[in-house]
């Protein structure tokens, strides 16, 4: 693995070269995750702004189709008419009419969930959601477009779950973090419909999960890991439909890590705060213009992509470039004072919205030391005592974990 930190500036390309180019859309906070079924008609989810959004035009003018009090993590569409949107809280919305309206359907699951992560469609009635990043690990199906649902507890194997990828009805793949905690990342495979799994890669260190699965063919798979602080951005990859997997990191320097999408087996992106570029199916990396907070990617074709973040950005053969390619300030913040500390301390973090948090101090291994928070918390500055008074001298994480991501602060103990 080579990997080149050069910033790739915009500059005139040729009229046929495609370049990512930000969209205009009604105010969303964070652009979750998106769906097209071709190049023109496309839904997006919205985030904290709990919005959904439509385009019929590859996403030059969007509408609002819902607006709810939800944090929306997910969308998925079989087809024109019929879709999905998962929340982060509590929340599951259905439509029959290609978003003109939406029920939430949460009640109609066998059992109970906190929300969907990550949805994929695996047949013209079969739709697969996962959940949730902050645990626990199930998966459910359907297979009547949405009428019934079946809930598959993988609790035993990993502790979340946070993605979902399916290639046909029966063979797919789920990916997050193994159980316990601190045994590392995995992906697991399916060929049964989800009935049995196999952990089919597990990257063996820390307290660390992979967060997005993405093919552009069906054969070649990517999967982006989201680590502590203090490693290195890497993403996994397989070359036989995730059967095997090898995993390499993309840049030297620590770098948080969330989406990733190849738009062939070539050409793909990875990033979140810094955005990396590949032209050789990830054996090297370029760092390049952010698109800020990048999470999601969709190939459409081979000339067309759309990607998620703090915008929504389309790949394709247009000469407008990023309207604003200035990385977007951190939402959340969090500090620890005094740091160094002999022992005692005093964390604080601020809450951008409304979210589920988790805010907790663990050792650069990955293993807990406190946990303060793992719920819903209100927006706003929340302070919390630390005690490191018996504890090793050495570097712990502190770290809050929230919708929008995770910031870590490390904690020095004299």
């Amino acid at each position: 693995m080579r990997f080149t930190l050069l910033l790739t500036l915009l500059c005139p390309l040729p009229a046929s070269a495609q370049q990512w180019t930000q969209l205009v859309h009604p105010t969303i906070e964070r652009c979750e995750d998106i769906h097209f079924l071709g190049p023109d008609t496309g839904w997006a989810a919205g985030g904290g702004s709990g919005r959904i959004l439509r385009t019929y035009n590859g996403g030059d003018f969007w509408s609002v189709v819902l607006e709810s009090d939800r944090y929306l993590r997910s969308i998925e569409f079989l087809d024109a008419d019929h879709g999905f949107c998962g929340s982060l809280d509590g929340a599951l919305y259905r439509t029959h009419d290609g978003g003109e309206t939406w029920t939430d359907i949460m009640d109609e699951l066998p059992q109970a969930v906190p929300g969907i992560c990550g949805l994929a469609r695996a047949g013209p009635q079969t739709v697969y959601g996962t959940g949730v990043f902050f645990g626990p690990a199930y998966v459910v199906k359907s297979t009547d477009a949405g009428a019934t649902w079946q809930h598959i507890d993988l609790s035993d194997r990993a502790w979340c779950l946070i993605d979902v990828l399916f290639f046909d009805e029966q063979t797919g793949l789920a990916c997050g973090g193994a159980y316990p905690d601190t045994t590392g990342a995995s992906i697991f495979r399916t060929t049964d419909g989800g009935a049995t799994w196999t952990e089919v890669f597990n990257t063996g260190s820390g307290h660390e999960w992979f967060w997005k699965l993405q093919s552009p063919d069906g054969v070649h798979l990517f999967a982006s890991l989201e680590g502590t602080w203090g490693s290195a951005p890497r993403v996994a990859r397989s070359s036989d439909a995730g059967l095997t997997w090898t995993m390499d990191p993309i840049a030297p320097l620590p770098a948080r890590l969330q989406g990733v999408g190849f738009i062939n087996a070539q050409e793909g992106w990875a990033g979140d705060e810094a955005l990396f570029h590949s032209v050789d199916g990830g054996d090297t990396w370029t760092q390049t213009i952010g698109i800020p907070g990048f999470n999601r990617f969709q190939r459409v074709n081979d000339e067309m992509a759309f990607a998620g973040g703090f915008g929504i950005f389309r790949y394709a053969a247009e000469g407008t470039g990023l309207m604003d390619p200035r990385m977007k300030d951190p939402l959340e913040s969090a500090s620890v004072f005094p740091n160094p500390t002999s022992g005692p301390a005093r964390a604080e973090v601020l809450v951008h919205a409304r979210s589920w948090a988790r805010i907790e101090l663990r050792t650069t291994t990955g293993v807990l030391v406190q946990q303060w928070h793992n719920a819903p918390i209100a927006a706003g500055t929340h302070t919390f005592d630390v005690d490191l008074s018996g504890r090793p001298a050495g570097t712990y994480l502190f770290t809050l974990y929230t919708n929008l991501g995770m910031t870590t602060v490390p904690v020095v103990k004299r």
